[in-house]
C-alpha cells in the first residue's frame, strides 16, 4: 500500500513524488492467540463426528440426538468430568510432586473437579461462596490485572504480597516469616508461566506457602490457566497447586490457553467442603451447571484426542515465538532484563537504563513514531492509584517495565516487531537525554 503526494515547488515546474509506506500496527499488547493457532479443522472434524455418532445412536436414523441439550448436574456432568480427570491426569502424570501431600493422588478424582466456563467465572464463584464483603486479599504485584477488578467487584480489600525485585516473583521468605499482619482470607497467585512476570514458582516455594496456608487458615487460590502450556516440555512441570494441600488450595483452570479462548470449559479444583459449597450455590442449581452442550462437545474433543492434538502443536509454535523474540530483543540486554520464556503467553522486559522510567510515554512514542504497542508495567499494577501505601521501589520497578505478548503474533511480525521496538527504544533515549542536556 503506498500514498504518492505530488509536490510542485514553485513556478520552475519541478515535481517531487514523496512515497510513503504505510505501516500496520504490530501489537505486542493483545493476549490472545494468533488467528491461524485455532484449532478450526479439529473441532470441526469433531462436531461432524459428533452428529454421526448421536445418529447411528438415535432409535429414529433421520433424527440426530445431540448430547447436552438437557439441564445438567450444578458442578457438570459426571461423564464429562471424568474424561477431564483423564486428560488432566495423563497430562500432569511426570509433574514433580515430590513435595505433595499424601493425600493427593493421581489420578485427579472427577469428584474433586467442578466444572466453569472458565478461569474468571471460577474466580468470580469462589468469591461468591467463600467471601463477604470487607475480606482481605493478598494477591502479587504485578498481577494479571482484571482478576483484581473481579475481586473488587465483591467489595474485596486488596493487599500486595511481598516480591522479588527484578521480576522474579513472590518473596516466599517473607510472606511465611511475616508476622505481623493477620492473615488474609484468600491468597491469589498465579504460580505457572505468571501473567506478566513469566516467572514459574518452583516446587519448593509452592510446598512453603501450601504449608503456611495451611497453617494460617488461607485459601490459596492458584490460577493455572498456563500450567500446560511449557512450551516443548523442556525441564520437569512443578505440580499444581491444588496437589500440596487439598484442603486450603484451590486450582482454577480452563482450556482457552491450552485450545482456545471460545473454549470455555474450565474448572475448579478442590477440597470436598470447596465442592459442596460450590453445589449448593443458588443460581447454578437453578440453571443446571454451566454450558452442558458446550462441555459435551469438549468431552467428544478429549475422547477423540482433538484437544490433545492441539495442545500440543501449541506449545512448539508458542516455543518457537518465544525464542524468536527473546533472539530479537538482544540488543536491549545492554539497557534491560528479561529472560526467555519457558511457556505462557509473555515476556516481562525490565528497563534498568535511567531514560526509561515510565513505559506509558515510551508506548507513546513507539505507537507515534514506530507502529509497534505493548502493555505499559502501571496497567498490571493493581495499586498504581495507591503508590504512596506500599512499597515505593516496587511500583517504580513496575512502572520501568513493559509486557509483550508472542501468541498474538506471527513469526515475522514478531520479528519485524522486536526490529521495531529496539529502534524506538534506542532513539527515545536519545531523545530523552538531549532533553536532559538541554535542561
Amino acid at each position: 500500500q503506498m500514498m504518492s503526494i505530488a509536490i510542485r515547488s514553485g513556478s520552475n515546474g519541478i515535481h517531487r513524488k514523496i512515497s510513503n509506506a504505510v505501516k500496520r500496527m504490530i501489537n505486542f499488547k493483545r493476549g490472545h492467540p494468533h488467528p491461524s493457532l485455532l484449532p478450526h479443522a479439529e473441532l470441526t472434524s469433531t462436531l461432524l463426528d459428533l452428529c454421526h455418532t448421536s445418529d447411528t445412536d438415535s432409535e429414529a436414523p433421520s433424527t440426530v440426538c445431540l448430547p447436552g441439550l438437557d439441564y445438567g448436574d450444578p458442578g457438570g456432568n459426571a461423564a464429562t468430568r471424568a474424561v477431564l480427570a483423564a486428560f488432566l491426569s495423563e497430562a500432569m502424570r511426570d509433574d514433580d510432586s515430590s513435595l505433595c501431600s499424601g493425600q493427593v493422588s493421581m489420578p485427579i478424582s472427577p469428584d474433586r473437579l467442578f466444572l466453569t466456563t472458565g478461569v474468571s467465572h471460577g474466580l468470580d464463584l469462589l468469591c461468591s461462596v467463600l467471601t463477604q464483603p470487607g475480606d482481605v486479599v493478598w494477591i502479587e504485584r504485578p498481577t494479571y490485572y482484571l482478576a483484581a477488578d473481579i475481586f473488587r467487584h465483591h467489595r474485596l480489600r486488596l493487599h500486595p504480597l511481598p516480591m522479588h525485585a527484578g521480576g522474579r516473583g513472590i518473596d516466599v521468605h517473607r510472606l511465611v516469616n511475616d508476622t505481623n499482619r493477620p492473615p488474609p482470607t484468600l491468597l491469589y497467585l498465579i504460580p505457572s508461566h505468571h501473567n506478566p512476570l513469566g516467572y514459574v514458582l518452583d516446587a519448593e516455594d509452592r510446598a512453603k506457602i501450601a504449608r503456611w496456608a495451611g497453617e494460617r487458615g488461607v485459601i490459596l487460590v492458584a490460577d493455572e490457566v498456563y500450567h500446560l502450556l511449557d512450551g516443548d516440555g523442556e525441564g520437569t512441570r512443578p505440580a499444581r497447586m491444588a496437589a500440596f494441600d487439598p484442603n486450603c488450595c484451590v486450582s482454577v483452570s480452563g482450556l482457552t490457553k491450552v485450545c482456545a479462548p471460545g473454549i470455555r470449559t474450565g474448572w475448579i479444583e478442590g477440597s470436598p467442603c470447596i465442592m459442596e459449597s460450590l453445589q449448593a450455590y443458588g443460581y447454578l442449581c437453578s440453571q443446571g451447571g454451566c454450558a452442558p452442550f458446550g462441555n459435551a462437545i469438549v468431552e467428544h474433543a478429549l475422547q477423540r484426542g482433538a484437544i490433545q492434538r492441539h495442545w500440543q502443536h501449541l506449545r512448539g509454535a508458542y516455543r518457537r515465538r518465544a525464542r524468536l523474540l527473546h533472539t530479537a530483543l538482544r540488543p536491549l540486554e545492554t539497557m534491560a532484563d528479561f529472560s526467555l520464556p519457558l511457556g505462557g503467553y509473555f515476556m516481562w522486559v525490565r528497563f534498568r537504563h535511567p531514560a526509561v522510567q515510565d513505559t506509558e510515554q515510551l508506548r507513546i512514542w513507539c505507537e507515534q513514531k514506530y507502529d509497534v504497542t505493548f502493555l505499559p508495567g502501571i496497567d498490571c499494577d493493581p495499586f498504581s492509584k495507591e503508590q504512596d501505601k506500599y512499597e515505593l521501589s516496587v511500583g517504580c520497578e513496575i512502572r520501568s517495565s513493559f509486557r509483550l505478548c508472542f501468541a498474538y503474533l506471527d513469526e515475522e511480525d514478531i520479528t519485524k516487531g522486536a526490529q521495531r521496538l529496539v529502534a524506538a527504544v534506542a532513539n527515545f533515549i536519545k531523545k530523552e537525554e538531549k532533553n536532559d542536556v538541554n535542561s
